[in-house]
């Protein structure tokens, strides 16, 4: 019996009629079953087909084709299908009617939930919602006497503290009520410390110095009174709270005609008035000079005009009241126009003293207001170089002389010359962000002074006085917030839980549909015990079921043939009553029976039980594994001891009946020879084997032998090996000459050594190195004693010599020299050692030993000369220059100096005339600085310039990466953005389309800011697999 599946349960569909078939459910039926005629069996496997009376087909891809075929599995048969198939219908039927049951059941339940739907939820929302109330309350009730507990258990606690905070209050306002207070004197401040003091510390064992209430008196009072005034001046000198006397500031405030109260007020109190407190120049600057919206009016004063006109619009009849506008890149003036705005120009440069001359304040040194007139100078210097520039260019357009333009392309060296009149060595903007810092610092060390410090002291002094007094007064305020934050942290807890109980209701809405869920609840319940007993019915009939699933049982079985059947995986049964369960096996004829796998019987009757085996011919009996049998009537094994007789064995014949193994018998009614043997015949009916061909006569041959092979070996006796003959009789020869000898007369030879030394043993070894050391024989010789030893098995000899034997050898010799310290040198070795060793001399590199005179004349010679020497080595050590001295004398230095303008180097070799190259190369150098402040002048603005066309070329990059792209197949998207970066603004316009397979993307933008630029970009892109 096999497991029950959910796929059985179609065998119910078996015997019911086609129509019936065609309306079963898809999900249960997953067994297709084809009748297609009469003549159509039972088709149960995937891919099967049946045909013929009562045929049967259950494996998958299986054909029965006959009469009663089966083509099936597991040793089925017809008889057993047709009864399980009987057997799995009655029980399915059961299921079937209960499962109806069931459906039915939960239709109506169902039913009743869709229709009262809006009920059952109203209900349930009801339900749930008062069951969150009843818990909401009981939580708010529970926090609500905590809270109250905890009130009414620190009422105490907080009498107390008050009590105490009360006192602490009374004591810390004591210097309010001591009155007529006089801080300015000492006496005065220090009796009011005293009576503070007093009221204080009363009652208390609190013992602070005078000299503390003092400080606290007196911070008091400047608490009260001057730091009002000074938030005062501190709210007009700053009333932004970042204070801002910056460079604009101290322009306008020197520099304007008007100027805020707040700069004035700060003015006068850190800086002081002045005669003249503006200059009346707005700023002196290239860039404000008649060029980006300013002129300089005759009186010295550089005024703002919001279009100052251009020079080329100055007219015959115009009179001039400003610098006009020079372009010199475009403009070209006449001579009346020059004139015109020259005189203008002369009264500016005129008047230009008298307005710097008026500056009068403490902040600004002479070199400050020198520095400023010399810039008022050169900006004027550089607007008469444009303006002789548009002059000239205007004479050459009217005369085509070139020698105006001669002039024009000299105006610009022959004006840095002039500049260089007028140095600048501090300008107006470094020097007014100086003033802004200094302003600065007195503002901040003003407000420390009057506001931070006072409010610091008053601070410390308060809180130090009532951090004492809390001290003795036992006033725990960590203690006091603790609890008030605990009562804080109870009620907030205790309102919120008595919010979400007030808050928790359900709607009227679902108040007025729940009035009939009690019903309708009684009504499902009544429904759902109907359906659980149901449920329960056809859960018990599943577990009880057991069906016989023949669905797919075997597979590529073929049964061909009346009554044939085919079991096994992979069989072919053809032939009526044929049979096969062997998997992958074949029988073909009437009667054959194969159970064996990878087995084969072609004829009639055989029974082929062993694997790999086979039959072929009239009723042969295959018991063994891997045996064949061609002919009739063979038995290959035995039948009460399958598969474990008769294996690999071969018949070749008829009538023969074996049990051995390996074997192979050959002819009609042979027997066999046993377990691997070849048999051709048997004791009465013997064979003879012809045609064998010469076997290989050798030690490891196999061969078999004919009879010719031994015909020969008998008379000829060829292929003999005669020393191996020799070998085995024990014949041996000594030499050339014929004849024997025994093994005796060899010995001798075998005890001798080789020539190689490498058959001597070890035993031989020893012999000779014993030999070896009685040949030698050592004595003792002439002051030397010979002690002999042994290391292992070597034998050795240690030679001694005594000290007194070597000292007496050498000591002849040792009597005839010096001693190291001298001491055996007689007086005449003295005098000798003195004329040999005295002879050095008083000079460079020399290595001998001098005598006392030699000494005494050298020192005498050197003091003539070592005042001279000493003076000369000085004056060449600071000359420098590879000056050196030379027996008094200083050689001459030498000077490489590089002419900053050329780039010529001279050589000088006097001090007086490097000094004046370095002199000249100085004044070139400070010519240079003074050309380089020009041009730096002119350059901020371009690069101002380039700054906000960097800042707007970012600002277009980032609006052309802020836009979209298309995303979606064969769209087409459009996109705009913005975008600013430091002031600078940008947008941008982008298409994009992606191709229809996704894969191509082709984009376009446009962008433009605020500079007036534009730009655009174009890009495709491929996306691969």
């Amino acid at each position: 019996m096999m497991k029950k599946t959910t796929l059985a349960l179609a065998f119910a569909a078996i015997f019911t009629p086609p129509t019936f078939a065609q309306d079963a459910q898809p999900n249960i039926v997953n067994i297709t079953i084809n009748n297609v005629g009469d003549d159509s069996g039972l088709e149960m496997g995937t891919g099967s087909r049946a045909r013929g009376q009562g045929s049967i087909a259950t494996g998958k891809n299986s054909v029965a084709l006959g009469k009663n075929a089966v083509a099936t599995g597991g040793n089925e048969d017809k008889d057993s299908i047709t009864q399980k198939l009987a057997e799995n219908k009655q029980k399915l039927e059961e299921i079937a009617t209960a499962e109806a049951n069931t459906n039915r059941l939960l239709d109506e339940l169902q039913n009743i939930r869709k229709i009262e739907a809006d009920v059952i939820e109203a209900g349930e929302r009801v339900k749930q919602v008062l069951l969150a109330k009843q818990s909401a309350y009981n939580v708010w009730q529970d926090k609500l006497k905590t809270y109250n507990d905890t009130v009414a258990g620190s009422a105490q606690f907080f009498k107390d503290t008050q009590a105490k905070i009360d006192d602490l209050n009374s004591r810390l306002t004591g210097v309010s009520r001591i009155g007529n207070v006089d801080i300015r004197s000492d006496e005065g401040l220090t009796n009011a410390a005293t009576q503070l003091k007093s009221i204080a510390e009363q009652g208390t064992t609190l013992n602070l110095s005078v000299d503390f209430y003092k400080d606290y008196v007196s911070s008091y009072y400047k608490a009260l009174g001057d730091l009002r005034e000074a938030k005062e001046k501190q709210q007009l000198y700053n009333p932004t709270g970042n204070f801002g006397f910056g460079v604009s500031g101290i322009q306008q405030k020197l520099f304007s005609s008007t100027s805020s109260i707040e700069y004035d007020r700060f003015w006068e109190d850190f800086v002081g008035t002045a005669e003249h407190p503006y200059l009346n120049l707005k700023n002196i600057s290239l860039d404000w000079v008649g060029v980006q919206g300013t002129a300089i009016s005759n009186q010295g004063i550089i005024s703002i005009n919001s279009s100052p006109s251009s020079i080329r619009k100055i007219t015959e009849q115009d009179s001039v009241l400003f610098l006009p506008r020079i372009d010199v890149q475009r403009d070209a003036i006449s001579e009346s126009t020059y004139q015109k705005v020259q005189a203008y120009w002369q009264q500016i440069w005129d008047a230009v003293p008298n307005a710097i001359g008026t500056v009068k304040n403490s902040l600004m040194t002479e070199t400050d207001i020198k520095n400023l007139e010399n810039e008022a100078y050169q900006n004027l210097l550089r607007y008469k170089r444009d303006l002789d520039t548009v002059y000239y260019q205007g004479k050459y357009e009217e005369t085509r002389e070139t020698t105006w333009l001669d002039r024009k392309a000299s105006v610009g060296n022959e004006m840095n010359e002039v500049l260089k009149n007028y140095p600048v060595t501090y300008g107006h903007l470094a020097m007014f962000s100086d003033f802004s810092k200094l302003l600065k610092e007195k503002y901040n060390a003003w407000e420390k002074e009057n506001i931070t410090d006072v409010e610091e002291k008053n601070r410390i002094t308060t809180a130090t006085l009532t951090s004492e007094l809390e001290k003795a007064l036992g006033i725990n305020k960590n203690a006091i917030a603790e609890k008030e934050a605990e009562i804080a942290r109870l009620k907030t807890a205790a309102d919120q839980a008595k919010s979400t109980y007030d808050n928790t209701n359900p709607s009227a809405a679902d108040l007025a549909l729940s009035q009939r869920y009690e019903e309708i609840m009684r009504q499902l319940t009544a429904k759902a015990n109907e359906l659980k007993s149901e449920q329960d019915r056809l859960q018990a009939l599943r577990d009880a079921l057991t069906l016989h699933d023949l669905t797919n049982v075997g597979e590529n079985a073929y049964a061909i043939g009346t009554n044939a059947l085919a079991t096994g995986t992979n069989s072919l049964a053809i032939g009526t009553d044929t049979i096969v369960t062997g998997e992958n096996s074949i029988a073909m004829g009437k009667g054959s029976v194969v159970t064996g796998t990878n087995s084969i019987a072609i004829g009639t009757g055989h029974n082929v039980l062993g694997h790999n085996s086979g039959a072929f011919g009239d009723p042969d009996y295959i018991y063994g594994n891997g045996s064949y049998a061609f002919g009739n009537n063979n038995t290959i094994g035995e039948a009460t001891n399958p598969h474990n007789s008769g294996n690999n064995t071969f018949v070749l014949g008829s009538n023969v009946v074996t049990k051995a193994n390996n074997a192979v018998i050959l002819g009609a009614d042979s027997a066999d020879g046993g377990d691997n043997t070849v048999s051709v015949g048997s004791e009465t009916k013997q064979r003879k084997i012809v045609y064998v061909a010469d076997g290989g006569i050798s030690s490891n041959s196999k061969d078999a032998i004919n009879g010719s092979q031994l015909h020969d070996l008998l008379e000829n006796a060829t292929n003999i090996n005669v020393t191996n003959w020799k070998a085995k009789l024990g014949v041996s020869s000594t030499g050339t000459t014929g004849g024997s000898t025994t093994g005796d007369s060899t010995t001798a030879l075998n005890d001798k050594a080789n020539t190689t030394l490498n058959n001597i043993t070890t035993e031989g070894e020893t012999v000779i190195k014993n030999l070896a050391k009685g040949a030698v024989k050592v004595v003792n010789g002439t002051n030397t004693t010979v002690t002999e030893g042994s290391d292992g098995d070597a034998k050795t000899y240690a030679v001694n010599v005594s000290n007194e034997a070597i000292k007496g050898a050498v000591q002849q010799d040792l009597d005839s020299k010096a001693n190291k310290d001298a001491s055996n040198l007689v007086s005449s070795d003295v005098q000798k050692w003195q004329e040999k060793l005295g002879n050095g001399i008083n000079a460079q590199g020399d290595k001998g030993l001098i005598t006392g005179d030699t000494l005494y004349t050298a020192i005498h010679s050197i003091q003539a000369n070592v005042t001279v020497d000493n003076l000369a080595s000085d004056v060449a050590q600071h000359l420098g220059g590879g000056a050196t001295a030379v027996d008094g004398r200083v050689t001459a230095p030498t000077y490489s100096i590089t002419d900053v303008q050329t780039g010529q180097t001279a050589v000088y070799n006097s001090v007086g005339g490097a000094l004046q190259a370095l002199d000249n190369n100085t004044r070139a150098i400070t010519a240079q600085i003074d050309k380089m402040g020009g041009d730096i002048q002119s350059l901020r603005s371009d690069v101002q310039t380039l700054r906000k066309d960097a800042f707007a070329g970012t600002a277009s990059a980032m609006a052309i990466a802020g836009l979209g792209q298309s995303t979606q197949p064969g769209k087409t998207s459009v996109s705009m953005s913005g975008s600013t970066y430091r002031g600078q603004n940008a947008y941008a316009f982008g298409v994009s389309r992606m191709s229809a397979n996704g894969k191509f993307l082709l984009k376009g933008a446009v962008s433009g800011n605020n500079r007036g630029h534009y730009g655009g970009v174009v890009s495709a892109t491929y996306t691969f697999d």
